[in-house]
């Protein structure tokens, strides 16, 4: 009988559809991969567990209603962060104090196997956050934005105009305690992503003497929560990370553009399909 069971299981992990997330360039292919990966290794054994699919805010509608017992916050601020079971993510007020208007530099956080040749950062791009998004005004408020990261590993970089909203109606709900959940968090959703990013602050993490990233701001894929989840509330739009694990890492927040001029001047233009449904490289212009 024990083995019965455990040979089902295998069939039904062989045939479960892994998660679709476009990201830049192979790097974030291989993120997606480790994380579905991750994702059906955790998994409880219920089917509320299996739920955590990619979304697109085109296609959620935040219906959140203020009067419902259902938007009881579960979770307490601290300073700058809203502390949700043993979590602390960055709130929206804290995320304009120290990001609105300024320039980020981001590296990759999981580089155990790619160590870098260069001291460049990977990503560089501009907070534009004056204007925040929620279910009702998402489509008005997006913000035309140009992304700078490394093709290669020689620090060539490519420019590719992309769409972020800053949303503040987003409940973020723990990966531990599934139902506890809270809004105030900011949750910054960059188009050539299926999943908006929450930001918690971490300490410096090393293997040996090889220091993957320093101590600070990091970015979390937190993935949509869909009906039959045990997250899932169907006045909210909720979204869960698997176990808080980041994919960036922010090296530097800069008062001004000269980063953006200088490398708007030397890189080359890329243009990726609308809604990048094509995981391929970008097309760039000579």
């Amino acid at each position: 009988m024990l083995i019965r069971r455990i040979i089902s299981l295998c069939i039904f992990l062989a045939f479960t559809s892994p998660l679709h997330a476009i990201d830049l360039g192979d790097f974030t292919k291989d993120i997606e991969k480790q994380v579905t990966d991750k994702l059906k290794d955790g998994l409880s054994g219920t089917e509320t567990d299996q739920n955590i699919t990619n979304g697109n805010p085109v296609q959620k509608e935040s219906t959140q209603n203020s009067d419902s017992t259902d938007n009881k916050n579960s979770s307490k601020n601290d300073g700058d962060y809203v502390v949700i079971h043993t979590s602390k993510y960055l709130s929206i007020d804290a995320f304009q104090k120290y990001f609105k208007n300024k320039v980020l530099t981001l590296d990759k956080t999981r580089e155990q196997n790619k160590l870098k040749t260069t001291n460049d950062p990977y990503m560089v791009f501009k907070v534009v956050s004056g204007v925040l998004s929620d279910g009702s005004n998402y489509k008005e408020n997006t913000v035309p934005t140009e992304f700078f990261y490394q093709q290669d590993e020689n620090s060539n970089y490519v420019m590719e105009n992309l769409a972020v909203n800053y949303y503040n109606d987003i409940y973020v709900c723990h990966h531990l305690a599934k139902q506890e959940c809270s809004s105030g968090v900011m949750a910054m959703w960059i188009n050539a992503f299926d999943f908006p990013f929450i930001i918690i602050h971490t300490g410096a993490n090393a293997v040996g003497s090889q220091v993957l990233s320093e101590e600070g701001f990091k970015l979390v894929p937190a993935y949509v929560v869909n009906e039959g989840d045990v997250s899932y509330n169907p006045n909210q739009f909720r979204v869960r990370s698997y176990k808080d694990e980041t994919m960036f890492s922010v090296r530097g927040i800069l008062s001004d553009d000269s980063l953006i001029k200088e490398l708007k001047g030397k890189t080359k233009e890329c243009e990726v399909n609308p809604y990048h449904m094509d995981p391929g490289q970008p097309y760039c212009k000579e």
